[in-house]
C-alpha cells in the first residue's frame, strides 16, 4: 500500500528535477496573481522556474497540485497525481488495450484549456517502459518508448 500511495508523490517530484527553484519575488506578477486568483486557499505553495515556464507546487485540499503558467500569465496547465484506482475507466481501458501486460506507473492527471483533460502516465513491463498520453475519454493521443537512462 505504501508503494502505491508513494509512487505518484515520486512522479510528481521527480517531473521537475530539470526546474529551478525560485522565489516569488522573482516570479512575474501576473503569474502570481493568476496563481492567487485559481488557488486562493492553496498551502505550502513553492515557486520553480522550468525554461520559459513558471510552474508553482501547492497543497490544496490535502492533494498535490502544480500549476504552469507562461511568463505573461497565461494558464498553461494543472497537473495532480492521482491513483490508477481513481482514473476514469476510459482510460485504464486505452491503457491496458494499447498495452497488453504492462503496468500503469504514476499516472498524472493533466488539466489544461486548449487540450482539456488528459492523463499521461509510463507503462512498463520487464525492461520497456512507455509514456503515454490518453484524454479522458479513452483516446491515446501521445506516446513514446522511454529511453533507458543506463
Amino acid at each position: 500500500m505504501k508503494r502505491i500511495v508513494l509512487l505518484p508523490l515520486a512522479l510528481f517530484s521527480c517531473m521537475h528535477v530539470f526546474a529551478q527553484k525560485t522565489s516569488v519575488d522573482n516570479v512575474p506578477a501576473p503569474v502570481v496573481e493568476k496563481f492567487k486568483t485559481a488557488y486562493p486557499t492553496a498551502e505550502k505553495v513553492q515557486w520553480e522556474l522550468d525554461e520559459e515556464e513558471f510552474f508553482a507546487g501547492f497543497i490544496l485540499n490535502k492533494k498535490e497540485k502544480s500549476a504552469h503558467y507562461a511568463a505573461d500569465g497565461k494558464w498553461l496547465r494543472t497537473e495532480t497525481p492521482v491513483r490508477i484506482l481513481d482514473m476514469p475507466k476510459t482510460v485504464k481501458q486505452c491503457a491496458f488495450k494499447n498495452f497488453k501486460n504492462y503496468s500503469i506507473m504514476d499516472p498524472v492527471k493533466v488539466e489544461t484549456g486548449d487540450k482539456g483533460i488528459y492523463y499521461k502516465m509510463e507503462l512498463t513491463k520487464d525492461d520497456l517502459t512507455y509514456y503515454a498520453e490518453i484524454s479522458e475519454v479513452g483516446e491515446l493521443t501521445k506516446h513514446y518508448e522511454k529511453e533507458d537512462p543506463n
